[in-house]
């Protein structure tokens, strides 16, 4: 159980939430496996208690028995760290692909927005007014069913970032600076 200890608190589960999904997988994988041998163990041992107690003296039926009682303890100790990293992983995991799944969708708005205000330029930079009618009533629907979702993107990519590492986090700053410049050039047209 002390070996799984020192897996559970292995930099690669513990340094970047956000980072290496696929190493924290394999290592939570491993983990797990390593835990379903030792459960396996511990269940043999359990088996095996009440004949080797039968068979005991008065003091080391007391030994045994408190040995059981901390051998118990310790396996409840390791399984609830494994379920609050796996909890940990799973949540970083799904806070992940709905970050990059939101990222995705209102950057394809943004771009289709941004090809309705082109479209309602005349080629020498003017405004075509009849064109920019007809697409201004979608295009403030769509800023007012989106502002929520861009906030809320913000929010949680500024929260990524901080537990991203410095080269990760300024990747993932610059994309996100890049949408809220694109987003505030179609709230102001």
């Amino acid at each position: 159980m002390a070996d799984v200890e020192l897996l559970l608190n292995a930099p690669e589960l513990n340094t970047g939430l956000y980072e290496d999904f696929s190493t924290q997988e394999d290592s939570l994988k491993n983990i797990k496996d390593t835990l379903d041998k030792l459960g396996d163990q511990i269940a043999i041992i359990h088996e095996k208690q009440p004949d080797v107690i039968l068979e005991a003296s008065g003091p080391e039926a007391i030994q045994i028995g408190d040995a059981l009682t901390q051998l118990n303890a310790e396996w409840d100790r390791i399984n609830r760290m494994y379920s609050d990293q796996k909890c940990c992983f799973d949540k970083s995991v799904e806070e992940w692909r709905q970050f990059h799944c939101d990222l995705n969708d209102l950057t394809q708005w943004v771009t289709e927005a941004e090809g309705l205000l082109a479209d309602a330029h005349a080629p020498d930079g003017s405004l075509n007014f009849k064109i920019a009618g007809m697409h201004q009533q979608e295009l403030e629907e769509g800023v007012s069913s989106h502002q929520t979702s861009f906030s809320a993107l913000n929010r949680t990519g500024e929260g990524i970032i901080q537990k991203l590492s410095t080269t990760d986090g300024s990747f993932l700053q610059e994309k996100l600076a890049g949408l809220n410049k694109r987003w505030k050039v179609i709230t102001a047209e």
